[in-house]
């Protein structure tokens, strides 16, 4: 106490302070590895126990039933649900890649995805225009340009490039 008293700082009353010794590491490495063997082992009985208690409801109310998975009744309207999904993306990635027509009378086409993300660096996001009405009219996205929101698109080529 002698020795503590000696470090003090001279305007702290006796006995009040910081302390002034560390935790020793023996004592906090063992506290550690006591941590774990005692979470060690209430793993090992939490595993007994759940053996035991699976095999007890085994023994008293037999196995559970095994899952089916029966068919819908008829009529089946999908037989192989797969096949279908295939398709479907099959046609989808073929119509991502190629022109053609939307909608023909009306001068819609379609085309490739490529296509469409380089015309659309190009020329940018269309912006809305408002108007003395205060609704906003579709203007192209940039000045000269002919393809405006809500427009047709222009009448693809055979060969290709789109516009």
């Amino acid at each position: 106490m002698a020795d503590m008293d000696s470090h003090r700082h001279p305007d702290l009353p006796p006995g009040e302070g910081y302390e002034e010794k560390d935790a020793t590491p023996r004592w906090v490495v063992l506290s550690g590895v006591g941590l774990m063997v005692l979470m060690l082992i209430s793993l090992v009985v939490v595993a007994l126990l759940l053996g035991y208690f699976h095999d007890q409801t085994q023994a008293v109310y037999g196995p559970g039933p095994t899952p089916t998975f029966a068919l819908p009744p008829a009529p089946r309207l999908q037989v192989d649900p797969n096949q279908d999904l295939q398709s479907i993306r099959a046609t989808q990635q073929t119509q991502l890649q190629s022109y053609g027509w939307m909608d023909k009378n009306a001068g819609v086409a379609h085309i490739s995805i490529d296509d469409a993300m380089k015309i659309l660096a190009q020329r940018g996001l269309p912006t809305l225009v408002p108007t003395s009405t205060g609704m906003p009219a579709s203007a192209s996205a940039t000045p000269g340009s002919n393809v405006a929101v809500g427009t047709s698109a222009p009448t693809p080529t055979p060969g290709g490039g789109g516009g």
